[in-house]
């Protein structure tokens, strides 16, 4: 793991409420095996179904579709809510820390202008914030990638 320089006391992030400007715009969202799994069970369709209907084939890996001809993830409600919440990726549960944001003080500074919710809240404590950096980087790969 890469040395991720996050203060002791951890950063203040608080989701708000229907915000969900990190569900919209460009970018994918990659989705595992097992995550569509989860989210087939939530939605009581087998794997195979949800996978022609709700995913993209990515570089030998599975992305999320967008709604159609809309910028948004194909799981977000008109309300602003994840229809999928209880089950959704890895990837959504642990944004904003993600590796590559992390380590990118330009592109962090940039997703707390762009996150209302960044600066937020309480803390998240550090070593919950490395455990999300941990899990990003199985989703992401070597965080140093693109760099």
């Amino acid at each position: 793991m890469p040395n991720y320089d996050i203060p002791e006391e951890g950063l203040r992030f608080s989701c708000i409420d229907g915000c969900s400007r990190c569900c919209r715009g460009d970018g994918y969202v990659w989705i595992s095996e097992n995550e569509i799994a989860e989210i087939a069970t939530l939605l009581k369709v087998a794997p195979e179904l949800f996978k022609r209907e709700y995913t993209i084939r990515r570089n030998d890996r599975y992305i999320l579709k967008d709604k159609r001809n809309i910028t948004e993830c194909i799981f977000l409600t008109e309300k602003g809510k994840c229809s999928v919440y209880e089950a959704r990726p890895i990837q959504c549960r642990t944004y904003p820390f993600w590796p590559r944001i992390i380590l990118d003080k330009e592109l962090f500074n940039y997703e707390y202008l762009q996150c209302p919710g960044l600066g937020e809240g309480d803390p998240v404590p550090r070593e919950r914030i490395l455990e999300m950096l941990a899990e990003g980087e199985k989703v992401f790969g070597d965080p140093d990638l693109g760099r």
